[in-house]
């Protein structure tokens, strides 16, 4: 019959004691809700329970590098407010009898990396306005207003925000995806690369490849106080979701592009605050004036963004460079500046501006409407791109301005050291999963192209929690197939149990697509001294040991069409992206 796929066929087999020969058909688990933990094979559990077992004796340090006083700060000396605590995050023991995988793994390599930028950072990067260099050089949160008094303990100029229709967005230069850069297609050609892209087109597949990878390791949330005892650690539906590229091919090289989709964006008007807020802190008021808002005339645009360029393993990549401060101590003295609105402005109202005078940060540190539950909400979401392009662009970290699209409340500082404690418990394993992570996307894309040479590619990716894979959707563009659309609209995760045959799913479920579909899966097999460490809360020390192993399978002939296109839809209808779907 068809060819059946095992659930720990490869990385887990031996370990687990189940053979790929004698493993049921994979099912696959339909209702996956982000802090809900999907039912997984109890030899797992098990397994990850055991791993954790072995250092719950082992007695937690403080991280003497990042443990700060959390004295009230002296604000005349620029100090921040500080609310976190690290510490050191146990380490896997080093194994009697070391795992040894099963020999249909291959050993993934890091990529080699070549800087081919060729900007003057100190002349052509902008730098922060305002005296908001303080906030680098200083840890903790640094107010613009007094949280009791409502003194101003910056420029009375940064507490409010520009309203956007005061603002002329058509100054300010568009985006260039991907495959219409020339200057990216040339600087691809010039050094032998056979990918294209940029740190938004790229990072959301490196964060899905981390997830799997790692188990879904949650980040690191113990270092905040104790409001936070208890809370869920697990990652936000917005940083789970699958995500879709198409990979575009041009004179032999492939770009990467993200797929845009086509439902409404619900974030629109952020990003736009985001675009002015970043002119905003790198230009003098005057100048910001004159050049940003609409009652007043410029002719012309402003200047062009700087880009870091870099070749890594076959990808020629590009980052924007937001800010650069000489005063950074080591070699990286750029980074990147982020806007982010706080909570209930991000998922209260469709329309955030309506909700910005009743939503307002009153304290520092707190379950609700403060500085921590923001932190605690950015570690379980954005911080992990954060972390992979700051990587990618060779930055330090970012600037965090912290916002309700009327009123700027306060800024940090977070270098790409404390992104590494927040997420993955140290630098180490930080740096390990960012290469290990491009590494299998490379695979990926690799294989793709070779199979499908010069062909237009749809890739969607999904860290699929219960069953430790990554499940590689492709979708072959062909341009004269026919337009047959699905729509989203009604649909329901709870509604059909689609762990039964396609046969039983009702009519209306269906999904349609003209054009080829196939699945891929890639199986990891992270070992860490010895010991398969899936999932556990210890982290990577210096000195340990930490190969990958993978392999990535053909799986499509395991299902009827009929099946796969139904659970391509589904994946298509979580990501989000669509409203419809027409291949």
């Amino acid at each position: 019959g068809r060819k059946t796929m095992s659930r720990f066929a490869g990385p887990l087999g031996q370990k687990l004691g189940q053979s790929a020969s004698g493993a049921k058909r994979l099912v696959f688990p339909e209702v996956e809700i982000a802090g809900q933990v999907p039912k997984q094979d109890p030899k797992l559990l098990d397994l990850i329970a055991n791993l954790d077992q072995a250092t719950l004796n082992q007695k937690p340090s403080l991280d003497k590098k990042f443990t700060f006083s959390n004295k009230k700060p002296n604000v005349e000396k620029g100090e921040g407010h500080v609310y976190r605590t690290y510490h050191v995050l146990p380490r896997i023991p080093m194994a009697t009898t070391p795992f040894k995988p099963n020999k249909s793994l291959q050993k993934v390599e890091y990529l080699a990396e070549t800087e081919v930028t060729t900007v003057d950072l100190a002349t052509q990067v902008p730098r922060l306005q305002h005296g908001l260099d303080k906030v680098i050089s200083s840890p903790g949160v640094h107010l613009v207003r007094d949280l009791k008094t409502k003194k101003n303990l910056m420029t009375s100029y940064l507490s409010n925000i520009h309203h956007p229709t005061e603002i002329d967005f058509d100054r300010v230069p568009g985006f260039v995806t991907t495959s219409q850069d020339q200057s990216l297609h040339q600087k691809a050609v010039d050094n032998g690369a056979k990918f294209k892209g940029s740190t938004s087109s790229i990072t959301p597949s490196l964060s899905q490849i981390y997830l799997s990878i790692s188990g879904h390791k949650n980040a690191n949330v113990d270092c905040l106080g104790p409001d936070y005892f208890g809370r869920t650690h697990n990652w936000t539906k917005s940083t789970v979701k699958p995500v879709a590229f198409f990979l575009r091919h041009n004179e032999g090289i492939y770009s990467i592009d993200s797929d845009p989709g086509n439902a409404p964006s619900s974030n629109g008007l952020l990003i736009d605050l985001g675009k002015s807020l970043e002119r905003m802190l790198t230009m003098t008021q005057a100048d910001f004036e004159k050049k940003m808002l609409k009652k007043n005339t410029f002719e012309g645009r402003l200047e062009q963004e700087c880009f870091f360029y870099m070749k890594k393993g076959d990808f020629m990549l590009r980052s924007q460079l937001d800010c650069y401060d000489d005063k950074i101590s080591g070699d990286r003295k750029t980074f990147d500046i982020k806007t982010r609105a706080i909570t209930p402005i991000r998922i209260g109202s469709e329309n955030p501006l309506q909700r910005s005078s009743l939503s307002r940060l009153d304290s520092i540190s707190g379950s609700f409407l403060s500085f921590e539950r923001e932190f605690y909400d950015l570690m379980r979401s954005a911080m992990l791109k954060y972390n992979f392009q700051v990587r990618i662009g060779h930055m330090n970290g970012v600037f965090v301005a912290y916002h309700n699209t009327a009123e700027i409340f306060g800024f940090e500082y977070l270098s790409i050291e404390e992104m590494n404690r927040s997420l993955f418990g140290s630098c180490e394993l930080g740096n390990a999963m960012y290469e290990y992570s491009f590494s299998i996307l490379q695979k990926i894309v690799g294989t793709l192209t070779e199979r499908f040479a010069g062909e237009t590619i749809r890739v969607t990716l999904y860290a699929n929690r219960a069953l430790n894979v990554l499940e590689v959707f492709a979708e072959v563009i062909k341009k004269d197939s026919a337009s047959q659309k699905a729509t989203f609209d009604s649909y329901n995760t709870n509604k059909y149990d689609l762990s039964s045959s396609a046969s039983s799913v009702p009519q209306d479920f269906q999904f349609s697509c003209s054009n080829p579909v196939f699945l891929y899966t890639v199986r990891t097999a992270p070992i860490i001294n010895g010991t398969l460490a899936y999932s556990s809360r210890a982290s990577l020390h210096p000195n340990d040991q930490f190969d990958l192993f993978f392999d990535i399978r053909d799986e499509t002939e395991s299902f009827s069409r009929e099946e796969l296109l139904t659970r391509y839809r589904i994946r298509t209808q979580i990501s989000v992206l669509y409203t419809s779907y027409a291949s």
